[in-house]
């Protein structure tokens, strides 16, 4: 555990899980070892590194997804700026891990990867991710969005958070931030 100061900084996860709006009781641990079996092959495959030599031949379908999402950003001239990258938000107190950041298109882009769909929480913890960034090297506002993939191995799915509804989503996990912290602080111990 990281000690910043006398408090220990809160997850992006850990947020979400302690204002209850995610739970890990949702996910069953073949769900759960999956996602993070995916999200390490990705990792590897966006570093250019060489596949994994004994992928679980039932994530085949997702991995090809993902890799083909890769290979079409980087022949379209993407530049990968991150990948798992870990941070830490130094006012805000809390950390996160960023699944790919990438330029694209005169745009930074954070992308968040799911192995099934983008839960209404996902908005939430790509605004957060983005507020770990700090600002754009050019200026213009970062993109977010969640990247489906697909277990049958066809075209992942990207799901977009930039619209003016999405505006407020950094202040929202604020919001949750700071009831996280005063729940942790205050609620009765069991």
């Amino acid at each position: 555990i990281y000690h910043f100061g006398a408090e220990t900084p809160l997850g992006v996860n850990e947020v979400m899980t302690e204002v209850g709006l995610e739970s890990d009781k949702w996910f069953t641990e073949t769900h759960s070892s999956r996602g993070h079996a995916i999200h390490a092959e990705l990792a590897s495959i966006a570093r250019g590194c060489e596949p994994f030599q004994f992928l679980d031949p039932d994530l085949v379908g997702w991995v090809t997804s993902g890799r083909n999402y890769i290979a079409e950003l980087l022949a379209d001239g993407a530049v990968i700026l991150g990948v798992e990258a870990m941070r830490y938000h130094p006012l805000y107190k809390y950390c996160g891990t960023i699944d790919l950041v990438v330029f694209y298109r005169g745009y930074e882009i954070v992308c968040d990867w799911k192995s099934g769909k983008a839960s209404k929480v996902t908005r939430f913890k790509l605004a957060a991710y983005d507020l770990l960034l700090g600002p754009t090297a050019n200026s213009k506002p970062r993109k977010r969005m969640a990247v489906e993939v697909q277990e049958d191995g066809s075209k992942a799915k990207e799901v977009p958070y930039n619209t003016v509804e999405h505006f407020q989503d950094g202040n929202m996990f604020l919001a949750f931030l700071s009831t996280a912290r005063a729940k942790k602080l205050y609620s009765p111990k069991t």
